[in-house]
């Protein structure tokens, strides 16, 4: 089922020099259910890209459409907090909260139940393999791959459906990187999320179901070979 749509989306602003088209003519649909990689160079667009697909901006020409809505009729605010979920690379976790306020706080923030935040929160750690010892711990006191494994966790407290994850194993060794990746790719295939994760690292693109190339700005889908069973 479609949950995200871009029609023609364009995105350019000014630098000290000139005007800068970052994202030229991108469409593209997104559906529940599978994994897809956008690659891409550093400076191709694609991170520009996330954020107008995130409704952090709005395109400069064409339209972005969630559940068939487009971004410019909706309260971009709540849209942000109720249906999409971005994943950094940097983590961006609250250092002076533990790992389990971490998670508990876009629950807090909907003014949901405390207690049932709690639980929920502890659940949704649970699942990422993290030890009940850490929750109580604070960030810095965390592993980069538990960190990142705890941001996972915070985006999937808020209940939507769309997760955009930008190089979301830039900062893990392999072993953490494909711990993370593969939490992604049950969180698509097993739960039905639409995961989309913006990436320079090639290996990620081939566990996608769909993958995308950003060069100068050009989104242009790429064919996946099959693999022939003899």
């Amino acid at each position: 089922m479609e949950i995200l749509r871009l029609e023609n989306v364009k995105y350019s602003y000014k630098s000290k020099y000139n005007i800068v088209h970052a994202v030229k003519n991108a469409s593209a649909v997104f559906e529940e259910g599978k994994l897809y990689a956008i690659i891409g160079r550093s400076g191709s667009g694609k991170t520009t890209l996330l954020s107008v697909m995130a409704g952090l901006d709005l395109p400069t020409d064409g339209n972005v459409y969630y559940d068939n809505k487009s971004l410019v009729e909706m309260d971009r605010d709540k849209h942000r907090r109720e249906n999409i979920s971005v994943i950094y690379q940097s983590f961006h976790l609250f250092p002076l909260l533990t790992a389990l306020e971490n998670v508990m706080y876009p629950m807090e923030l909907a003014g949901i139940d405390n207690k049932y935040a709690k639980e929920r929160a502890i659940q949704l750690i649970d699942e990422m393999g993290i030890a009940p010892e850490r929750h109580k711990n604070f960030p810095l006191m965390l592993s980069g791959g538990e960190q990142q494994r705890i941001a996972i966790a915070r985006a999937l407290a808020s209940n939507s459906k769309l997760i955009l994850a930008d190089e979301p194993t830039g900062n893990l060794d392999t072993e953490n990187g494909n711990k993370v990746i593969d939490i992604l790719t049950k969180l698509a295939h097993e739960k039905k999320y639409c995961v989309i994760i913006i990436t320079h690292d090639l290996s990620i693109s081939e566990k996608a179901d769909c993958v995308y190339r950003m060069t100068d700005g050009v989104l242009s889908q790429e064919i996946k070979s099959e693999k022939i069973i003899s």
